[in-house]
């Protein structure tokens, strides 16, 4: 790792405890110190550059560790100056979570006329500035029950949820 990982660290929890301590804050709460046994191990860095569909953090010299060059899923959505990046390893996969500050947009400049529309788009009713239409009828009501009965059913039936990898306790034995 690099010493700006370590810089980082410090600095947010400088800043943890100036708001723990800081009246004007009586929401704050202490910080803690998580546990090197946790499920989630994360550290967080302020060198990271994206090159495309690459994330290159920084290194030390004469350092031949593994997180210099990271292929990323897709790329950066967002154009603007990269503030943090966080590494977390969640079982045996790792995420990056990037921090970008983009610009602000300007407003649109709205008319004095009255002819903006609302519309709201609701599971039992669709509505707009003119009137209502009642999707949710009586019918569906009675279907939806229905689904959410053998929705149950099916799912006492299988024998592995496939999602099992997902669970809290399938990350604790695949950690030890």
């Amino acid at each position: 790792m690099s010493a700006r990982v370590l810089q980082t660290a410090v600095h947010r929890l400088h800043q943890a405890w100036q708001n723990f301590f800081n009246p004007n804050m009586p929401d704050a709460r202490k910080p803690k110190f998580h546990s090197k046994r946790d499920l989630k191990q994360s550290f967080t860095t302020d060198r990271g550059v994206v090159n495309g569909k690459f994330l290159t953090l920084d290194q030390p010299r004469e350092s031949t560790h593994r997180f210099t060059k990271i292929k990323m899923a897709e790329t950066l959505r967002f154009t603007g100056e990269i503030k943090t990046v966080t590494i977390t390893k969640r079982g045996n996969k790792f995420y990056a979570s990037i921090t970008v500050l983009v610009e602000d947009l300007p407003r649109p400049v709205f008319t004095n006329s009255w002819d903006i529309v609302g519309v709201d788009v609701n599971v039992g009713h669709f509505s707009w500035n003119g009137g209502e239409v009642n999707t949710f009828t009586p019918r569906m009501a009675a279907l939806h029950q229905r689904i959410k009965v053998y929705q149950k059913r099916l799912n006492r039936k299988r024998r592995d949820n496939p999602h099992h990898f997902r669970s809290k306790n399938y990350q604790r034995t695949i950690n030890g």
